[in-house]
């Protein structure tokens, strides 16, 4: 049996790796539920417990980690580096041979290929770092996810949509990206814990529910809030022009999203149309589970 401890359990993915995690047969309970400060929703049953754990104090999560088998961290690098890398100070004083591997927190972009590298170097820095330790560290990419009520239902800033019923379609309306919805996110992470040997899992795991053109998403958008929207296009080569002059003026947070759009109108370069080679490894002929179609993402 597999003891699995998630850090961050605020995060958009925490709620559909737990559901998937409770459907496995060879995890622990209760699964270990890392937060910052212990919330009223927050409480703790014979299927999840929650620690508070921090990363201004790396010993914190020692309680957390000793004992743990796998390790998911969902913590956004919207902190310094120092603090991003915290955990992995804890990994080695809890031992990193009694870890069977640590997921950190990728989830998104294929780091090698985003044109804007200096915008994920502490995501790739934090994998390299846990791999020097010897400890099996797995990035998961899974380009853009979906979320009801979230990513790509009402925050689409990174596909390019301005507010106001109008949009910005940067690169090839037609190319398509890949996408996936954040079930088939958690039936991955379970199915990797539950069905794949470690020996056999890769370093790097690219999955994606489906694949969908930037005309296919809005066309579907239209129908389902029966709007019409005001379309714009930009070519790929110019919106990379534009973006790679405005990061070298210096980086704003409010942009990241922005920068993201950019990296789609890439494809099938930039880090979002991917081969999905992981799909095979957790999920090989879809005997676990079915992968959502775009067409159903928002039933």
């Amino acid at each position: 049996m597999t003891t699995v401890a998630i850090i961050g359990a605020h995060s958009v993915l925490f709620e559909p790796i737990v559901k998937a995690l409770k459907q496995a047969s060879n995890v622990k309970f209760p699964i270990r539920a890392v937060t910052r400060k212990i919330g009223p929703s927050e409480v703790s049953d014979d299927k999840v417990k929650y620690y508070e754990a921090t990363a201004d104090d790396d010993k914190t999560y020692d309680p957390v980690l000793t004992g743990t088998d796998v390790i998911i961290n969902l913590t956004p690098p919207s902190v310094e580096e120092s603090k991003y890398n915290s955990i992995l100070k804890s990994i080695e004083r809890v031992g990193v041979k009694n870890f069977k591997f640590y997921i950190p927190s990728q989830f998104g972009v294929e780091l090698s290929e985003f044109p804007f590298r200096p915008l994920v170097y502490i995501k790739q820095q934090h994998s390299e770092k846990a791999r020097k330790l010897g400890l099996k560290t797995v990035d998961v990419f899974n380009s853009y996810f979906v979320n009801k009520g979230g990513f790509l239902d009402t925050i689409l800033a990174h596909l390019g949509y301005q507010g106001d019923n109008k949009v910005i379609i940067r690169g090839d309306p037609d190319q398509l990206f890949n996408v996936s919805h954040v079930d088939d996110i958690g039936l991955s992470i379970a199915s990797l814990i539950d069905n794949v040997h470690k020996a056999s899992i890769p370093d790097t795991l690219r999955i994606y529910s489906d694949r969908v053109s930037q005309k296919e998403f809005y066309d579907a958008y239209e129908k389902r809030h029966n709007v019409k929207l005001e379309r714009s296009y930009e070519s790929k080569e110019e919106a990379l022009r534009k973006a790679t002059e405005k990061l070298n003026s210096g980086f704003k947070p409010a942009d990241f999203l922005y920068y993201l759009n950019v990296g789609v109108s890439q494809s099938p370069e930039g880090g979002f149309a991917f081969k999905g080679d992981g799909r095979d490894i957790v999920n090989p002929g879809e005997k676990y589970f079915k992968w959502r179609k775009f067409a159903n993402f928002y039933d």
